[in-house]
């Protein structure tokens, strides 16, 4: 402790979040978001935003997300699969 704060490694806290997420959400879900900024560099990777608004079209809730190349393909096709939509 430093301070009466509590020092933990990265791998640590990832590993409370990770199974605080798996105790609340018991069943697999969707979340309903908007994206933002997607961007394809030539790594062949996706990286974005996701983003949700609030009534007056301020951003309420906002959080960075990537996808590895090797999964962009499963995942562009599974949402279209399911949503009748491409990602975009």
């Amino acid at each position: 402790m430093v301070n009466d704060i509590e020092i933990l490694k990265l791998s640590e806290v990832l590993t409370s979040i990770s199974h605080t997420i798996k105790r609340t959400f018991r069943n697999p879900i969707w979340v309903e978001t908007e994206i933002s900024n997607i961007s394809s560099p030539s790594s062949g990777h996706k990286y974005f935003d996701l983003v949700e608004y609030n009534g007056n079209g301020n951003i309420k809730a906002n959080i960075k997300g990537n996808l590895w190349k090797n999964n962009v393909s499963k995942i562009f096709n599974k949402f279209e699969n399911n949503t009748n939509e491409p990602l975009k």
